[in-house]
């Protein structure tokens, strides 16, 4: 009896170290596997997009979008003038009459000058596992190039690739990311476990 313990301790000791070793290598496996698959700049981009994805991010109350939102929409106007894309994604949360991500987006891609028909609404974008799941179920995108942050580019790259689509990614830049990425970098820790946990869950689905 005596024996059977001791072998159930070492047991129950190296599933817990196996699970803690897990556990600690799920954020830097993240970052720097699917860091290979995003373009540091709109000319390093080597293939024409079909279809650039827009996450959202937070809006202010005169429809103005956020510091992180802007840089994301001038990428993707840019890439739109300059790569042949043929349509943009716009994927955020609408949580009423005046509070729409989408709408927004839509707005300042047309004053940046995207052709209103060429932008795709996606107003059940809450989060980011959200977006991915619904551009491929409600919109059926078999590939995208997702226009986001550095900091949130790994966590969305690895979700829009874990539900079938085939993912590139491309930095937003610009005067947020240079004075917040730290913060967010650290932010993402959490998040990409949560990822782990949608994607799991999907799967199981």
């Amino acid at each position: 009896m005596q024996r059977f313990l001791r072998i159930m301790s070492k047991f129950v000791v190296l599933l817990a170290l196996c699970t803690l070793f897990v556990m600690i290598a799920i954020p830097p496996f993240l970052y720097f596997y699917f860091r290979q698959k995003i373009y540091v700049s709109i000319d390093s981009v080597i293939d024409s997009p079909q279809t650039v994805m827009v996450l959202g991010a937070a809006v202010y109350s005169n429809d103005t979008p956020s510091g992180a939102l802007q840089e994301r929409l001038n990428t993707a106007a840019e890439l739109y003038e300059k790569k042949n894309v043929v349509k943009i994604l716009v994927s955020g949360a609408r949580s009423s009459e005046y509070y729409d991500e989408p709408r927004t987006m839509r707005a300042e891609l047309v004053k940046l000058g995207v052709p209103d028909e060429a932008i795709l609404e996606d107003n059940l974008g809450l989060r980011t596992f959200d977006s991915c799941r619904r551009a491929k179920s409600e919109f059926g995108i078999s590939s995208l190039l997702v226009v986001s942050q550095g900091f949130h580019l790994p966590r969305a790259l690895f979700l829009c690739d874990s539900v079938g689509i085939e993912t590139t990614g491309i930095y937003a830049t610009g005067n947020f990311s240079s004075y917040h990425g730290n913060w967010y970098n650290f932010r993402e820790v959490a998040a990409m476990y949560l990822a782990v946990w949608d994607i799991t869950r999907f799967w199981l689905e």
